[in-house]
């Protein structure tokens, strides 16, 4: 790589100082490192975004997100501000996971920058596996319709796909009938952290007021159904049967947009910023998601804390682990969790 090699960064909403969701901190790691190994990074956030400007992004851009994130595409204020920065800044690739058709018809304009389309899952696939049932019904039925369009224009329009599991590669290669060379499977990966240098698990546990001698954690963006139907069946299944069994056992479930939980032994924390330390604490995760698309990042973490890990066949699917040697996986049912 050259030093001179420049990449923009366009998130459609999540904090790369803070990163709340998986998708979060895949960009925030993966714009960090190619940082590290010499590229000029450049960022195009929402306005909405905290506005502070990574310490390795060269200069952050931001614009007005008029629309959903899936319809990047056919925000104005999207296009106006990515024509601005490409006609500022010599631009060589551009990674994004919305707006791509936009981000193509402006470098074919006047531009021979790259155009990356970052996919966190097959979005197709994912809109039929899980509807939620709290979202408006034209969204429920728009959704499996409109996605699945969205997605076979974006893959047509960008000049390459980066995907977070084999099995996603694949999958668009089935789905799409496109060639292995326009796809590349890029892993979120993680690194072994080191307990010692994460605050004491005690004033941890003081300041969340955990008195269980076990704990165990589940943490992650709420507002995505999946999760939130996770953290439902911890605590409307799981956790009564640990009280039942006079088993002492605490759940945590960290993160944005936490449910209202009635299980004496489940506690919310909402979204925290040392969210290493918080899930140090614990004794064990339990990850018992059974829709949703891509990896998981939260798999990744339990994994840098060497923690370990009861999980479903779907919270791990992508990402190499064994049941029984890395980890406890299962199909899901109350009792193979437990």
């Amino acid at each position: 790589m050259q030093n001179n090699d420049t990449v923009l960064f366009v998130s459609p909403g999540p904090d790369l100082n803070n990163p709340a969701s998986g998708e979060g901190t895949r960009l925030r790691n993966l714009s960090l490192e190619l940082s590290e190994c010499g590229w000029q990074v450049f960022t195009l956030v929402p306005e909405k975004t905290d506005d502070t400007t990574p310490d390795w992004v060269t200069k952050q851009y931001r614009y007005r997100q008029w629309s959903l994130p899936h319809l990047t595409d056919l925000n104005p204020f999207f296009l106006m501000t990515l024509k601005r920065v490409l006609s500022k800044e010599d631009i060589d690739v551009i990674h994004l996971s919305t707006g791509v058709c936009t981000a193509k018809l402006l470098t074919l304009i006047d531009s021979d920058t790259t155009v990356v389309y970052a996919a966190q899952n097959v979005e197709a696939d994912h809109a039929q596996d899980f509807v939620d049932p709290d979202l408006p019904i034209y969204k429920r039925l728009l959704g499996p319709q409109l996605i699945p369009l969205i997605e076979w224009a974006t893959v047509r329009c960008s000049d390459g796909i980066t995907t977070v599991s084999d099995k996603d590669k694949k999958r668009f290669t089935d789905r799409y009938g496109l060639s292995n060379h326009k796809m590349k499977t890029i892993p979120t990966g993680t690194t072994v952290v080191s307990r010692s240098k994460l605050e004491d698990p005690s004033d941890i546990r003081d300041h969340l007021n955990i008195n269980s001698n076990r704990v165990a954690v589940f943490h992650a963006d709420y507002a995505h159904p999946p999760n939130l139907e996770a953290a439902r069946l911890i605590d409307k299944q799981i956790a009564p049967v640990m009280t039942e069994q006079n088993i002492d056992l605490s759940f945590i479930l960290v993160g944005n947009d936490p449910p209202n939980v009635s299980s004496p032994n489940v506690h919310t924390t909402g979204f925290v910023e040392n969210i290493l330390s918080v899930l140090n604490v614990a004794d064990v995760a339990v990850v018992p998601i059974l829709h949703g698309g891509g990896t998981k990042t939260k798999i990744y973490d339990y994994i840098s804390l060497a923690l370990p890990i009861v999980a479903t066949k779907k919270a791990v699917e992508g990402i190499d682990l064994t049941d029984g040697v890395h980890a406890c996986i299962t199909k899901y049912s109350d009792e193979g969790i437990i």
